[in-house]
């Protein structure tokens, strides 16, 4: 078949109309066209817009190999010699992209054919001039020596060194179009503390997440007796589910023999795609109860009313005020057991901290304050000294060792567990569901940006700090909580009714 020069440059000039005469190999091997499907379309329409994109991959979908076929386009059809980075923690993973690019190239119709300039195990050359290079963040001098026009960040999430590897490609791509795109690993992982930002609106990106049921293709002919369970019906009138839909679900999490591992695979939502891992410390299970609180977070968020006859404790984590670590300090309730008020500022000296906490001690009817003394806690220690201070029988102010981090996360996590303290805000939320524990079942705080979980400490040092507080009697528990406790008791009764769907 002949195709006109007018043929020619319509197809080269639209992404989509050019990407669908590309070709892959399918999952048989097979050599099969690309025809874009509904989601990948929507990849290819929000490159379009030139922003940087986050892409938190789903398994089935080929988000990967849409975005290998736009950047393959936009090279193939250039008028300048521009450069596509692929870039990786590893380069098994870049090289792997790579051969997508070269399948696609070997397989062009002859119409749309031009020879190659160079052909390597790291990099292909077009007849334009345009280049397609990969690198790792292990490759001898990285990216850092030139700039290109798109860059890959691919599999972020698995990511040792993300700070410096993303460093690596900002510093790259320059005013350039950057695509981060990963499957989910761990909650709090590089690609997720990403995507919070760019929910948060402060980084310029784009944002993509495909939930399992936007996907044609994941639905079947029900069963002749077919019939929805109450939480099917609920899933159904949230989503707009048809019955097909609800049937291939229900046996998706048969064939899975887990609902945990079905959210995980086939995510409806982002809190389903970081549905916590093996090492998680804390499981969705034991958040059940937390009624999640969206707040500003400002210096000084107050988040109630003082009471004259309430009593509050106050817990503090100490950053060097560098920009970097945080100083956190959270006030709770001993009446109601929930926050008050939260203190969060990485640009606050040790000093200027206990000015701040003296204040705030003073407005919470003379709270009791537990400072960590460990490295620049004891400067503001010295600063306080002479106010209500937490002292241990033995009168030392607080030391974290691993021993007592265990004993004050394992008090913290069943408070939470329990429903006693279940108002948490989305900043500690996200930096307790990051926690885990390392090979030897010690409690690692050290987030993926290498951060470490300053909100969740602080809380935990609150409620160690509200042991030593009196008055009143008893924790308090909303009827709501206890509601939902009810509901469990209930769940668990019919545990092996709702297992086998």
């Amino acid at each position: 078949m002949s195709h006109s020069a007018t043929d020619i440059s319509g197809i080269l000039n639209n992404p989509v109309k050019f990407i669908s005469r590309l070709k892959i190999k399918d999952k048989e091997g097979a050599i099969v066209f690309l025809y874009p499907n509904d989601e990948q379309v929507e990849v290819i329409e929000a490159l379009e817009k030139g922003k940087d994109l986050i892409v938190c991959k789903p398994r089935q979908i080929g988000s990967t190999t849409i975005v290998a076929a736009y950047l393959f386009w936009k090279a193939y059809t250039s008028s300048e010699p521009i450069t596509v980075a692929l870039l990786s923690h590893k380069i098994d993973s870049v090289r792997h992209i790579l051969r997508i690019f070269k399948t696609f190239y070997d397989n062009l119709p002859a119409f749309l054919r031009r020879p190659l300039k160079e052909d390597s195990a790291s990099k292909l050359v077009f007849h334009n001039g345009a280049t397609i290079l990969c690198a790792s963040a292990s490759s001898k001098g990285g990216l850092r020596s030139f700039t290109c026009s798109y860059l890959l960040l691919s599999e972020f999430a698995f990511s040792e060194n993300a700070d410096e590897l993303k460093a690596t490609a900002v510093s790259a791509v320059n005013n350039g179009q950057m695509i981060i795109e990963s499957t989910a690993n761990y909650w709090g992982d590089p690609l997720h503390l990403e995507i919070e930002t760019a929910i948060r609106g402060e980084g310029d990106y784009n944002h993509l997440f495909f939930p399992w049921w936007k996907h044609k293709e994941y639905n079947i002919e029900p069963p002749h007796d077919f019939a929805p369970t109450e939480d099917e019906i609920v899933l159904a009138s949230d989503w707009d589910l048809s019955l097909s839909q609800l049937a291939w679900r229900r046996l998706m999490i048969q064939k899975l023999g887990d609902y945990s591992k079905f959210k995980r695979e086939y995510p409806a939502s982002l809190e389903d795609a970081y549905a916590q891992s093996g090492d998680a410390y804390l499981t969705e299970d034991d958040l059940s109860y937390v009624e999640e609180l969206d707040i500003d977070m400002d210096r000084w968020n107050p988040l109630a009313d003082v009471s004259p006859n309430d009593t509050y404790a106050i817990g503090v984590d100490v950053g060097s005020g560098t920009g970097k670590d945080y100083s956190v300090a959270f006030v709770l309730s001993k009446t109601t057991g929930q926050p008050v008020g939260i203190f969060r500022c990485n640009m606050t000296t040790p000093t200027d901290l206990a000015q701040e906490l003296f204040s705030i001690s003073q407005e919470y009817n003379g709270a009791k304050i537990l400072v960590e003394s460990n490295n620049v806690g004891i400067v503001v220690l010295q600063c306080l000294s002479g106010s209500n201070l937490w002292k241990s029988a033995d009168d030392k102010y607080w030391t974290t060792t691993q021993t007592n981090k265990r004993v004050m996360f394992e008090e913290l996590k069943e408070a939470i567990r329990s429903g006693t303290l279940h108002q948490i805000d989305t900043v500690t939320l996200g930096e307790l569901r990051s926690i885990k524990l390392d090979s030897k079942y010690n409690i690692s705080l050290i987030r993926a940006n290498g951060a470490h979980a300053d909100s969740a400490v602080a809380l935990a040092l609150a409620y160690q700090c509200m042991k030593q507080v009196r008055l009143p009697t008893k924790a308090f528990l909303p009827q709501w909580v206890k509601e939902k406790r009810a509901e469990r008791i209930v769940a668990n009764a019919n545990a092996l009714n709702i297992r086998r769907y």
